[in-house]
């Protein structure tokens, strides 16, 4: 067995302290500006063409 972690181990290992440490920071881990906005882009240029 190996030692090391998968990627969504890892992932959810740091889940905690990311959000720990935005909300410390004063930043919303959980505000996603820019995902809804790479959603309302593609929408836009599709209908356009």
């Amino acid at each position: 067995m190996s030692d090391s972690k998968s990627p969504l181990n890892i992932f959810v290992d740091l889940m905690p302290e990311t959000i720990i440490m935005g909300r410390l920071m004063g930043i919303d881990p959980f505000d996603l500006p820019s995902v809804e906005e790479a959603k309302v882009l593609p929408r836009q240029y599709l209908a356009e063409t």
